[in-house]
């Protein structure tokens, strides 16, 4: 039995969210005050910590949900199921290139930029330890995990260097060769 949601509860965290978001345009995440997103909300405080704990957990469910949807994880899950490692990796890649134009707004500072790169680094790890279990299921978990990580480091350096280098390349052409290596053998290079 599905239990039906509050509207009024939704529609509460959307406008904590969205106010949120607002104010993250307008001026620095550590000058962001509860008060201001409540004020902006044009809810009260109890409202707002009935929905979160504070404004360092609403910025981490804000990145996770903009994470998943840029992922795609919110997508149907048979639909993920049927791609190839390499064209899970060729998509996540070009999905975090995506997602990185969007964290500007969210992040002006250390204390911020760590919280979004754990966020981002769970994320991924549970994703491709979800895929390698699914289609490589004749490894032990514990190196599912450990390709996982490996995996999640190598995209997000080849995000990070993506996105510090003004490429003409499309995502997907960058990451190709790297991927054939990947997946293949360095041998076969």
């Amino acid at each position: 039995m599905q239990v039906k949601k509050d509207p009024r509860v939704t529609r509460s965290r959307t406008q904590i969210i969205d106010a949120f978001v607002l104010l993250s345009g307008k001026k620095p995440f550590s000058s962001i005050t509860v008060k201001d997103i409540t004020t902006e909300a044009r809810i009260n405080r109890a409202t707002f910590y009935n929905h979160f704990l504070d404004k360092y957990d609403l910025l981490e469910q804000v990145v996770s949900e903009a994470l998943r949807s840029n992922l795609g994880c919110n997508s149907h899950p048979d639909i993920k199921e049927h791609l190839s490692t390499e064209d899970t990796l060729r998509e996540l890649f070009s999905s975090l290139i995506r997602f990185e134009k969007t964290l500007d707004s969210y992040s002006d500072g250390s204390e911020e930029s760590e919280m979004i790169a754990l966020v981002i680094l769970s994320h991924l790890i549970d994703i491709l330890s979800s895929h390698l279990a699914l289609h490589k299921p004749g490894i032990e978990s514990s190196v599912h995990l450990k390709l996982a990580r490996m995996l999640t480091h190598a995209l997000l350096g080849m995000t990070k260097n993506y996105c510090e280098s003004s490429q003409a390349e499309a995502p997907e052409v960058y990451i190709d060769p790297v991927l054939t290596a990947l997946i293949n053998g360095l041998d076969t290079l």
